[in-house]
């Protein structure tokens, strides 16, 4: 069976990290987290493999 990629949308992911979206927009600004894919002009969002990956990371160096 193939694997669905789950893709997370700008607001979940502030809800998660427990920050406004308006600071993710900054952190994005600054390379503080990945950068998302867009999906066109409106669509953008991060593989959640990709933000697990970065939350591993972070945990792991401080």
């Amino acid at each position: 069976m193939k694997k669905t990629t789950r893709i997370i949308r700008p607001k979940e992911l502030a809800e998660m990290l427990g920050v406004t979206t308006v600071t993710l927009w900054n952190w994005r600004q600054q390379n503080k987290i990945p950068q998302p894919i867009s999906f066109g002009t409106k669509f953008i969002g991060w593989k959640e493999s990709t933000i697990e990956a970065w939350l591993s990371e972070k945990e792991n160096n401080g």
